[in-house]
């Protein structure tokens, strides 16, 4: 009778097994691309890794926007838990945005850092393309303490694109229904130590279906840096907007007074910011 000895041929086993992952680690790919790690600014003001704010922060990022197909701000906010988006009518029309069910003025809206609403007053996201916005930062709650007192429920930050690589300039145009065109024009590089991204987009719709309802929007967004040295920079933003709409009497409630059928609304609006920054030590 053979008699077999269970302890070392458990044993034996066992020392296989563990070979087993040392010799297949000697054929594991070490080249694999890395994971980009979502990087904010405006929970504190300076750059953090999302995952240890310890804010309520959602981002919107350019590829999301791309890919969904949003050509509007407000369009890609209406993807954010908590927040809440209201239109008055179509396109171009006056577009509200509550934050957790607060007022509409509670909130701060920065492009780059730069508040746009004034003493946290009322904005208009219905004149807010996605056109140079490389992302969203979305602070709700208590976090946005650092905005000040204006940032009740929450702030919005909206991140211009930089340029980067060789110079390159793109050009698209887009039609459709209801008599609606789009140009677009883009333009950035780095040339050097001054970078730029540059855009600028022309929409205009007229609708057959209705009589003095045209709309036709116009917008320019720029962002140009130049760096000095390794600890000095400076940064300039541009945003330009331009809208003519004409409003159709028929959408106009009798209690706003007489019809006038030649009604219109005009709006221009603009935007620069300087921003220098050195760094002094290596905190």
């Amino acid at each position: 009778m053979v008699r077999i000895f269970w302890p070392a041929v458990v044993m034996t086993m066992a020392a296989a097994l563990a070979a087993v992952p040392t010799a297949a680690q000697d054929d594991v790919r070490t080249d694999a691309p890395e994971v980009a790690v979502p990087v904010i600014v405006t929970a504190t003001r300076i750059e953090q890794e999302a995952a240890e704010s310890g804010s309520s922060v959602s981002i919107v990022t350019a590829e999301a926007i791309r890919a969904r197909g949003h050509d509007e701000v407000q369009e890609a906010l209406r993807t954010i838990p908590g927040l809440h988006v209201a239109r008055v009518g179509g396109r171009g029309s006056q577009t509200t945005l509550f934050v957790r069910g607060a007022e509409t003025d509670h909130a701060v809206v920065m492009i780059d850092g730069f508040q746009i609403n004034r003493d946290g007053g009322f904005f208009d996201w219905g004149k807010m393309f996605t056109l140079g916005v490389e992302r969203v930062e979305v602070v709700r709650g208590a976090g946005s303490a650092p905005h000040g007192s204006d940032a009740v429920s929450g702030s919005i930050n909206m991140i211009l694109r930089q340029g980067e690589g060789d110079p390159r300039a793109t050009v698209s145009f887009e039609g459709g229904s209801f008599g609606t065109y789009r140009e677009r024009l883009e333009f950035d590089g780095r040339v050097d130590r001054f970078s730029f991204a540059l855009s600028a987009a022309n929409l205009d719709q007229t609708d057959p279906r209705f009589e003095h309802n045209d709309l036709h929007q116009s917008s320019t967004v720029g962002r140009f840096d130049f760096q000095f040295s390794a600890d000095t920079s400076v940064k300039f933003d541009l945003f330009l907007f331009r809208d003519r709409a004409e409003i159709n009497a028929a959408f106009v409630p009798p209690l706003f007074g007489p019809e006038d059928p030649n009604a219109e609304r005009e709006e221009d609006q603009a935007l620069t910011a300087l921003e220098g920054r050195h760094r002094v030590n290596d905190w």
